[in-house]
């Protein structure tokens, strides 16, 4: 894994503004790491001791009699942390009004009037995936249209097939579900790629202003993880999209040389085309639960969101090092290397890997 400086960013302002509020709450949680000191990542994977998190408080005390209103407390928050590095937000418990709530902690909206709500789902959809409970207020809320991809590079599983399993996970009841690349696919330019020059998504992409991108964060046999770079690149992708990507930009059988790295660098490239397409008017938020790597079953996580993707993942990755129980996730991790697709996607201005991590309560 090539060297990559995280620079941990002191926010003295911000500690001293928290410690002068009777009402504000010190490291509510602990994230990844809570060291202000900087640091440097070796050639290792990221760990809890060289993760790019940084400890804040999260907000105002519940117990006050003159507790601000929800509004007012998302407005705090949005001055507090104006100048931070990518803020990632975090809630532990793993409902639909705790996501809605995270989303409203954002501190932006997505611009537009035509609002998709990405989800990314397995092939088949099973019990593993998303949860329509789960997703029912934020759909709502955004007045979104759910959307899903066909999932296969053969073209194997149809649209057809897609929107019948969405119908069968209960999706269909919370919205209407389109099947991106249904009717085949649509060119995205891909600037600077190393490997690609064009990535190819579902054709109805452009019918949509922006995107609210929803993963869940979870071991993958081929990428290590998938999350929200999975889902912004291989997710968005057709199934000529996905041959592109396992390619290397030459849509062939012939595996290229260093495959797997070519891939995820491919990854990358292709996420920032999507990014690029959609002027960067995306949103994300990733759940970590459901963990069974291995047969072992970790305990769930949260649920995380961010602005910035890479950041998002990062952030993931590190919550999965300090877990009890991770080691066969991070073994997989590992064995594919699947942090580097975040160093890539750094590289070619997806996001950036440094973050700031506030809990909400």
């Amino acid at each position: 894994m090539k060297k990559r400086i995280v620079l941990f960013f002191l926010l003295l302002g911000f500690f001293f503004a928290a410690c002068a509020s009777p009402n504000s709450k010190n490291a509510a949680t602990q994230p990844p790491n809570s060291s202000d000191t900087a640091t440097a990542d070796t050639d290792s994977p990221s760990t809890p001791d060289n993760s790019s998190s940084t400890t804040d408080s999260a907000l105002p005390d519940t117990g006050s009699n003159s507790e601000p209103q929800p509004a007012q407390k998302d407005a705090e928050l949005c001055r507090r942390y104006a100048d931070a590095v990518p803020v990632v937000y975090m809630v532990k418990e793993i409902t639909g009004q705790s996501m809605l709530r995270l989303y409203q902690s954002l501190c932006t909206d997505l611009a537009g009037s035509r609002t998709a709500v990405y989800v990314a789902a397995g092939n088949p959809m099973g019990s593993d995936d998303l949860a329509p409970a789960l997703l029912d207020s934020i759909v709502n809320y955004v007045g979104g249209t759910i959307v899903i991809s066909a999932a296969a590079d053969d073209g194997s599983v149809s649209g057809t097939d897609r929107y019948t399993q969405a119908k069968e996970h209960g999706l269909t009841q919370i919205a209407d579900v389109v099947v991106l690349d249904e009717h085949g696919s649509v060119p995205l330019s891909v600037t600077d790629g190393v490997h690609l020059q064009e990535h190819q998504v579902g054709a109805h992409f452009p019918e949509y202003d922006g995107y609210l991108v929803i993963s869940h964060f979870a071991s993958h046999p081929k990428t290590g993880f998938s999350g929200a770079v999975s889902s912004l690149s291989l997710g968005f992708s057709s199934a000529e999209g996905k041959r592109l990507l396992s390619s290397g930009g030459t849509d062939s059988a012939d595996i290229p040389e260093g495959a797997h790295t070519v891939f995820l660098e491919s990854m990358a490239e292709a996420g920032k085309s999507v990014s690029d397409a959609l002027n960067g008017n995306l949103l994300y938020i990733n759940v970590l639960n459901h963990f069974q790597p291995g047969g072992t079953a970790m305990q769930d996580i949260g649920i995380l969101a961010c602005t910035d993707p890479v950041a998002l993942d990062q952030a993931c990755v590190d919550f999965i090092y300090m877990a009890k129980d991770s080691e066969a996730f991070v073994e997989v991790i590992e064995a594919q290397n699947a942090e580097y697709v975040l160093e890539h996607a750094e590289e070619v201005g997806l996001g950036n890997s440094a973050y700031t991590l506030v809990t909400i309560e």
